[in-house]
């Protein structure tokens, strides 16, 4: 009788054990930290304090086996990460600049640090924020992952087109609608000079 008292307490106090929610593993990962590729491979981008709970260490995978890997603690998600279309290489650029705006890099390595002059033809002029310097319009980034290019439009007014294979900065279009307003502003002050000296010759008369 003891017996059968004993094991229905340790099955009771299993069953209320077993109710309560574990704190040892982290909840499923958020959306997203993983991108597939049309090659077959996959790059993780596990979130912090997963990689002990069965996910795999951040870098690119193809069948299972390990490319390269990255330092998950020196980026911040694949939403602020541009890919090139093999997932080789890639732009991680966030939504604000501190001392750097961008980094490349190419077979988990990092290969350029893009700054504020790399960007901007003012960068003394562009003022912080809470958040970090604000140099760009992040809302119309445009990443062509096919032609592998990240198109960006600076506070200037500037055309950025980044190459996400070699990392060069490819295509630079400046601002040209600054023209017809100096344009407008000469026509406007000639105008002003001609009728000041027409009125000079009227008074004079």
């Amino acid at each position: 009788m003891l017996k059968r008292i004993v094991l229905l307490c340790i099955l009771i106090a299993t069953i209320a054990l077993s109710s309560f929610p574990s704190h040892a593993e982290p909840p499923p990962p958020p959306e997203p930290w993983y991108i597939e590729f049309s090659n077959g491979k996959i790059f993780y981008m596990t979130p912090e304090n997963y990689e002990g709970y069965g996910y795999p260490p951040s870098g690119l995978y193809y069948n299972g086996e390990l490319i390269y890997s990255i330092d998950r603690y020196r980026y911040f998600g694949l939403s602020e990460t541009y890919f090139a279309y093999d997932g080789s290489s890639f732009i991680f650029m966030p939504d604000t600049g501190w001392n750097w705006v961008g980094i490349f890099v190419r077979e988990g390595i990092e290969r350029r640090t893009y700054t504020f002059e790399d960007v901007l033809i003012r960068p003394d002029d562009i003022s912080e924020t809470t958040i970090g310097f604000i140099w760009d319009n992040w809302r119309l980034r445009q990443h062509d992952m096919r032609n592998n290019t990240l198109q960006i439009r600076t506070i200037e007014r500037r055309q950025l087109v980044f190459d996400l294979t070699t990392g060069e900065i490819t295509i630079v279009e400046e601002n040209t609608r600054v023209w017809p307003v100096i344009f407008m502003v000469i026509a406007v002050f000639s105008i002003a000079i001609v009728i000041f000296i027409l009125r000079s010759r009227k008074i004079k008369a």
